[in-house]
């Protein structure tokens, strides 16, 4: 293999830094939508951290009246056994 001249050397460096310049721009334009999608993310959590804060005292409320009717029942049922 013959050296190179530094003409060839220079083109070779020169397809080599567009090629690495190309590869960060099309790095940099990931990171950027990235950024925008993990916003979009976000809001969306927060959007339903907020509607699950709204939804879980219903929850826990409707949970204690079934188990207060599942205790009426308990104890109807051990009325009823007793007789």
């Amino acid at each position: 293999m013959e050296p190179q001249s530094i003409d060839e050397r220079l083109t070779r460096l020169t397809e080599r830094h567009e090629s690495l310049t190309h590869t960060v721009e099309l790095m940099a334009y990931g990171l950027l939508e990235l950024q925008a999608e993990s916003k979009q993310t976000r809001k969306s959590l927060d959007d339903l951290a907020k509607v699950l804060g709204q939804l879980l005292p219903g929850i826990a409320s409707n949970q204690d009246r079934l188990l207060a009717i599942v205790e009426n029942h308990e104890q109807r049922l051990n009325v009823l056994e007793a007789k």
